[in-house]
């Protein structure tokens, strides 16, 4: 049942393109329904994965997406144009923007600056109620919490980008 709600929201994603480029929908709308989808189809698929095999897979997973991190213009030039859209909406999730000077973005995906996703909440935590001499036992429930969300972001970004660079290209 997941797997077929995955399929029709990977048929919204191209429906939703092609509107836009015959001109039916504009580019923010485009953005702002491609972006909900690719959240819902994160998810689904990451629900899609028995907790067990997401463990054992993410060795696999990072081998996928290696060479794309490592040198992502060798694989976006011997990439499909559907596939170059893919990508283009992984790494930009709010589209890139044209000013008539010079290209921008509000937002990169998480996978390309992890300390983005670490850094800004742990640097104002000071934990003074549990003063400890040395102990690295003391754990913050919290900050337990946390780490879990910041995992489960990169680890549905990884498995989507280790989706799209698995997808079958038709012609360069």
């Amino acid at each position: 049942m997941l797997e077929k709600y995955v399929v029709e929201l990977k048929e919204k994603q191209h429906s939703l393109i092609q509107k836009n480029l015959d001109g039916v929908i504009s580019n923010n709308i485009l953005r702002e329904q491609l972006e909900r989808i690719d959240k819902e189809l994160m998810d689904a698929n990451a629900k899609l994965l028995p907790a067990p095999a997401r463990t054992k897979n993410i060795g696999g997973l990072l081998e996928t997406i290696s060479d794309f991190l490592k040198t992502p213009e060798i694989i976006w030039g011997n990439s499909s144009f559907q596939k170059k859209q893919n990508l283009q909406w992984f790494v930009f999730p709010n589209g890139v923007l044209f000013d008539g000077q010079k290209f921008r973005t509000t937002k990169i995906s998480s996978i390309f600056k992890p300390k983005d996703l670490f850094l800004p909440p742990l640097s104002k935590v000071v934990n003074y109620t549990k003063k400890s001499a040395n102990n690295p036992n003391i754990t913050s429930t919290k900050n337990n919490q946390f780490n879990q969300d910041v995992l489960d972001t990169l680890y549905s970004e990884i498995v989507a980008l280790s989706e799209i660079l698995l997808t079958q290209d038709n012609a360069p």
